[in-house]
């Protein structure tokens, strides 16, 4: 990797305590949730956290700053950081590059584990990125005892000519490394921590799908030449589980990463992708949901039940497990958006069918071939009614009457129409 893509890489990664857009290259330690009370030196007007970093570097005896949304923004310029009470704050550092433990998305937190200067900063940037909070399910090689995370990365270095590409290291035993030949199914557990020799790509495992967008769940944004280089650069972005390419005139390509993957939308000028595999193993995902896409739903006491029952389930490919009446399987006919639901357990048991299924197309009305409709507050719950539905292969929804899906044999004619939006199953 070229230094200049390192030192964008470096700002992105001291971007994520806020889960802002890359915006410049000043590094900050930003604080969501604290504010630095008293030694107020001035104020300077920011729309966002980022900006204040570059005004407090730029202002004599500045060494802090708290950030609120006074006045459309502004920056609370510091001479100190004693104290601290609820907003966003940060000090700035102008001359280290940060490397960082960062705990689930959703949490706007950060650990600065090390700062450090020179060139060697970018070698341990790139090699030990630690993600607090998630286990990789599955794919195991050996296991040995470690004291943390960190001599996890290493012993994973000093295995890899046997295969070593991730670890997750948990307190069994006072400390255990186990080294697996990649990541597989991430799920959330508060009790590991995992991570990657990003040396190494993942490359096989990110199939780029041409003329889709993956809507939502945006933490960063940074500049590529195409959308092979978003994959590698999502992988060594801790956090990161999807993006989309896009490209802008006279500007380059733009990389959106994202912490999932979101629901779909036929774009032409976008390409997107999930840079690590979801093996559909069963694997249980623990407090995250899978929303929507609903077909059915049965009775069972324990999350291990779902994946035969989803089997056995017509249409099931994935689902999630709640405590509701005792404990009930939520079957699903696809993994889509995901969010995070202390409780849930959910798992993946078939592999999504191929884009463009139930990619959404935005002022779009398909012309006949009417079989049926149904409500629907929104267009992605379509998707599972036409499936639900004999002979329904594709639908238009409008907001008319609380929201309606038209419900199609096939695609037919497509017309430009604002309030309508359209997929094909």
């Amino acid at each position: 990797m070229q230094l200049p893509a390192l030192l964008a890489l470096t700002a992105v990664l001291a971007s994520f305590a806020t889960q802002a857009a890359v915006t410049d290259t000043h590094r900050c330690y930003v604080e969501p949730g604290f504010d630095y009370v008293a030694n107020d030196i001035g104020n300077a007007t920011s729309s966002t956290t980022d900006g204040c970093c570059a005004k407090c570097e730029a202002t004599s005896g500045c060494k802090a700053y708290s950030w609120s949304d006074t006045n459309g923004g502004t920056c609370w310029l510091k001479s100190d950081t004693q104290t601290k009470f609820g907003v966003k704050s940060a000090e700035p550092i102008s001359s280290t590059i940060l490397r960082r433990l960062v705990p689930p998305m959703g949490l706007l937190t950060a650990l600065l584990l090390v700062a450090t200067t020179g060139s060697c900063a970018f070698a341990a940037l790139e090699e030990c990125v630690v993600e607090l909070g998630f286990d990789y399910v599955g794919n195991d090689l050996s296991s040995l005892l470690a004291v943390d995370a960190f001599e996890c990365c290493h012993h994973c270095q000093k295995f890899a000519a046997a295969g070593c590409r991730a670890y997750s290291w948990t307190d069994y035993q006072g400390g255990t490394c186990w080294l697996k030949t990649g990541r597989g199914t991430i799920a959330v557990n508060t009790n590991a921590q995992s991570g990657t020799i990003s040396t190494f790509r993942f490359a096989e495992t990110c199939v780029l799908e041409h003329g889709i967008d993956y809507e939502g769940g945006d933490i960063a944004h940074i500049q590529a030449g195409d959308a092979g280089d978003c994959c590698s650069i999502c992988e060594q972005i801790p956090g990161c589980r999807a993006f989309t390419f896009t490209t802008n005139r006279g500007e380059g390509g733009t990389c959106w990463l994202k912490s999932a993957k979101g629901k779909m939308v036929l774009d032409p000028a976008a390409v997107s992708s999930q840079p690590y595999e979801e093996e559909p193993t069963c694997g249980l995902e623990q407090g995250v949901e899978y929303v929507g896409n609903d077909v059915g739903s049965t009775r069972a006491g324990d999350a291990n039940e779902c994946c035969a029952l989803c089997e056995a389930f017509g249409g099931c490919r994935a689902f999630s497990w709640s405590a509701y009446k005792g404990g009930t399987c939520w079957f699903k006919n696809r993994k889509d958006e995901v969010r995070w639901e202390e409780g849930i357990y959910s798992g993946q048991v078939l592999a999504n069918p191929v884009a463009p299924s139930c990619a959404l197309e935005l002022s779009v009305v398909y012309t006949g071939s009417n079989v049926g409709n149904a409500s629907s507050v929104n267009a992605y719950g379509c998707c599972s009614i036409c499936m639900k539905t004999a002979g329904c292969g594709a639908f238009s929804w409008t907001d008319l009457n609380g929201g309606t899906c038209y419900l199609k044999s096939a695609k037919g004619d497509a017309q430009p129409l604002g309030q309508f939006v359209s997929s094909v199953i």
